[in-house]
């Protein structure tokens, strides 16, 4: 399906020393601000630089898409700073391809943006791409992703993303593959910064993913000092 929908917008950072809406779209600012304590971006302690990246998920009747960015201007050292579309979970199935989405979040931090709900024109959507038409190594990580996805009742376990290279491509080509339904529940996290900067914790993380996944190994093998996170799923 295709057609006009009506897109509300909110930005969402420190406000008083503590997170909160700064400004929004919607009527109702009661539900804003209830939004916008779930879109903060947990554990982001000073001194980490991440890059801005894109989360979505639903809440309530709406779904969430925003990109979160680390915020350096007059605010606690380590806070973020989220601008979320909102979007209206009755609609999700006249939204083709995410990418339109990807396309009406700003690039950097603009905290004195005028709002106003947006009504992008949305077109049917393009005929899905054949994975074998994509770089060999994009095809190849995505494949394991669809895979991870459609084998998620045996493997019980989280999909991950390694690194911000291709994904909001492989998200956006994920999402052209899947249910209404599944879409309701379609959640884009990104794990806490902490994980993310420590090889221990990075390496730990990767290994409580494959013992949920049921791989498991003895004592019997050689270490390895270059070890592919390719050749790990």
């Amino acid at each position: 399906m295709s057609g006009k929908i009506t897109i509300h917008q909110a930005i969402c950072g420190e406000k008083n020393k503590s997170w909160d809406l700064l400004k929004t779209t919607l009527t109702n600012r009661e539900l804003a601000k209830n939004m916008a304590l779930k879109t903060d971006i947990q554990d982001t302690a000073g001194g980490y630089k991440w890059d801005p990246s894109v989360r979505g998920f639903a809440y309530g009747d709406y779904y969430l898409i925003m990109r979160s960015f680390l915020d350096t201007g007059e605010v606690r050292p380590g806070r973020a700073f989220s601008h979320v579309l909102i979007i209206a979970l009755s609609d999700l199935d006249k939204i083709p391809d995410l990418g339109v989405l990807f396309s009406l979040l700003p690039e950097k931090i603009d905290k004195e943006q005028p709002l106003v709900p947006l009504e992008p024109s949305l077109k049917a959507g393009e005929p899905i791409i054949d994975i074998e038409d994509y770089s060999n190594a994009f095809a190849g990580r995505f494949k394991k992703l669809l895979n991870g996805y459609f084998n998620m009742a045996s493997h019980k376990n989280t999909i991950v993303w390694i690194g911000y290279g291709d994904y909001e491509k492989a998200v956006a080509e994920f999402w052209k593959r899947i249910t209404i339904q599944e879409k309701h529940n379609f959640e884009l996290i990104i794990p806490p910064v902490s994980l993310c900067t420590d090889n221990a914790a990075m390496i730990g993380w990767a290994a409580i993913e494959r013992f949920k996944s049921g791989y498991t190994s003895d004592l019997n093998f050689s270490p390895k000092d270059r070890w592919s996170i390719e050749d790990t799923l």
